[in-house]
């Protein structure tokens, strides 16, 4: 489902967020709460946010404000639940670390089948590394998983770096002193909307006095809270956590530097693609929530951060990334591809791209029955859950085959690769497909090769896919060559020097 909100409107949201967050009354408590952090421009993610604009329908938003704190209610009552059951410990595993370390990494258990692995899922062998280079390291874990920090707190016992799982809740007082001070916070965002003239700014207020409690916000104060203590006990002389600019990673800045000493450099880790309208990362707040460095995944992300104008003063450089490319792993080499004539459908893990791009390659299917299509689901979407609510894609014709190959193995069975807002393009890309952007009219686009002309095509309908389908692609070798480069430089292999001449 589409946002609704054009271009201006989303510029407006950020900045009308950012004024609230950077008002002379703001809190702690204030910058804890997500929703006034927009992260980037995605159709999805705006979805929050839709209501702010639509004021034709003011029972509607009525029902959907009390439906939010209902459910905000619900929550917290789920969370002192847990915390009256729970022994009240706020992280589990290196039980026998005592004295400082010179590196504390902030990472993610994404899930339960990445944990014992000594390579980290963002920083890869970097902690590793470093602690063969002599530097004592510790990863902290923020838990993603349906599972208790408990579960885990044994499972790198045997890795060269220790791992600490952070719990999903603190003990009761905790819990309910930090309620205590978000209700605070919604009360006086609400007093401060009423003295509000009307208009978005109101509205954006209003609501954000709502998603002071949410449960995401509780979670944000909770990762501050258990990271100050971590802080504490080991003085890291390097703070080291992936950086988008979300909320939480805001408030452990600033834990970081109220912990007990104040030697510590915060250093946020740009890991991901940086999107044309990207937003929170590309911003400063009050010096307490920004990293002292910035460090980048490729020169890509560097060049775009260090032209925001809103970062400067924060030095950037290029850390790399455990996701480097290589042409050799990717089968670049275009003579061993496959001779029929094949097109690659990559949908990110969200159910409605998926149906957006599996129904119009379907209808591209039909209308081209003699080129192939490989649907490739991301890991996270499973083929029953997507048949569940679109049984327009049951009955595929005989052209469209659902992978059970690898990633790698499909870039070689393709020439053309159609896609929105997925990074699985820039494989594709660096093993020499030609990328093929599905545009909504109307829409903000998602495409995260924004930068990229020529080799890159846009479509909005059939005839324009079909169009691009019978271009002599060998005529572009030229645009070909640019294109691979430029994806090269999105992820560059890890360089630990870096992280040394930080310390």
């Amino acid at each position: 489902m589409l946002s609704g909100l054009n271009e201006k409107q989303y510029l407006e949201l950020c900045e009308t967020c950012d004024s609230i967050l950077m008002r002379s009354d703001s809190t702690v408590e204030r910058v804890a709460i997500s929703w006034l952090h927009i992260i980037r421009e995605h159709p999805v993610f705006l979805e929050q946010y839709r209501d702010i604009f639509n004021t034709d329908a003011p029972s509607k938003g009525f029902l959907k404000k009390w439906l939010l704190v209902l459910r905000g209610k619900l929550r917290w009552y789920d969370q002192v639940i847990k915390a009256i059951f729970s022994d009240g410990r706020p992280w589990f595993g290196a039980e026998q670390l005592f004295g400082e370390v010179d590196v504390l990494f902030v990472s993610h258990l994404i899930n339960q089948g990445h944990s014992g692995q000594e390579a980290d899922f963002y920083f890869g062998e970097m902690p590793a590394k470093l602690t063969e280079y002599g530097y004592s390291v510790l990863v902290v874990l923020i838990n993603h998983t349906d599972q208790t920090a408990s579960d885990f707190k044994n499972k790198w016992d045997n890795c060269i770096v220790p791992r600490v799982i952070l719990s999903k809740t603190l003990d009761l007082r905790s819990e309910i002193a930090t309620h205590k001070k978000l209700k605070k916070e919604a009360t006086l965002l609400h007093k401060i909307a009423k003295q509000t003239v009307s208009g978005l700014s109101k509205r954006v207020i209003n609501r954000a006095s709502i998603e002071a409690l949410a449960s995401g916000t509780h979670s944000n104060m909770r990762v501050a809270k258990q990271l100050t203590s971590l802080v504490t006990r080991f003085k890291p002389k390097l703070f080291i956590i992936t950086h988008e600019g979300h909320a939480w990673e805001r408030l452990v800045f600033s834990a970081a530097r109220q912990a007990a000493y104040s030697d510590v450099k915060c250093i946020g880790y740009q890991h991901a693609v940086l999107f044309r309208l990207q937003h929170a990362i590309r911003r400063k707040l009050s010096p307490v929530y920004n990293p002292h460095h910035i460090l980048t995944s490729g020169s890509v992300g560097k060049d775009v951060l260090e032209s925001s104008p809103k970062l400067k003063g924060i030095p950037i450089s290029i850390l790399g990334s455990n996701r480097t490319y290589e042409k050799s792993k990717t089968c670049a080499d275009t003579t061993t591809k496959s001779n029929k004539a094949t097109c690659l459908v990559l949908p990110e893990g969200i159910l409605s791209e998926c149906n957006l791009l599996f129904e119009f390659s379907l209808a591209c299917a039909k209308a081209t029955p003699h080129l192939q299509f490989i649907w490739r689901l991301h890991p996270i979407i499973t083929l029953k859950s997507l048949l569940a609510q679109n049984p327009v894609l049951h009955n595929l014709p005989p052209n469209i085959l659902l992978s059970t190959e690898s990633l790698e193995q499909d870039i070689m069975n393709s020439q053309w690769a159609l896609y929105r807002g997925t990074t699985a393009i820039i494989p594709a890309i660096i093993a020499g497909i030609r990328p093929i952007y599905f545009h909504l009219k109307g829409e903000i686009s998602i495409d995260p090769l924004y930068e990229m002309n020529n080799w890159r095509k846009n479509v909005l309908t059939i005839s324009e896919f079909i169009d691009v389908i019978n271009e002599n692609i060998s005529f572009f070798e030229k645009e070909r060559i640019d294109a691979e480069r430029y994806c090269e430089r999105f992820f560059l292999p890890l360089d630990g020097k870096k992280i040394i001449h930080l310390m």
